[in-house]
């Protein structure tokens, strides 16, 4: 995992298929966006807007930003 930023980061699993990507992708971004990763003063909650794409590994990628410029991109492509 790698922290690009403050609201960004990467996950590379390195003995995964596409099928598990996918999965991993969906369950942590409905992880992320279900519970609360906050509470206001008056109780309720504070949730984060997640969005998770991925795609498969390429030489071309040599950074984690490469990878997650790609995975962005492909999250757009199939919104």
């Amino acid at each position: 995992m790698a922290r690009l930023n403050e609201t960004q980061f990467v996950v590379m699993l390195t003995e995964s298929d596409d099928g598990g990507a996918a999965m991993f992708a969906e369950r942590a971004r409905t992880r992320l966006g279900t519970t609360p990763f906050t509470r206001r003063e008056d109780g309720h909650g504070v949730y984060v807007r997640a969005w998770a794409g991925w795609v498969r590994w390429e030489a071309a990628f040599e950074t984690p930003e490469a990878y997650l410029q790609a995975a962005l991109a492909e999250l757009e492509r199939t919104r």
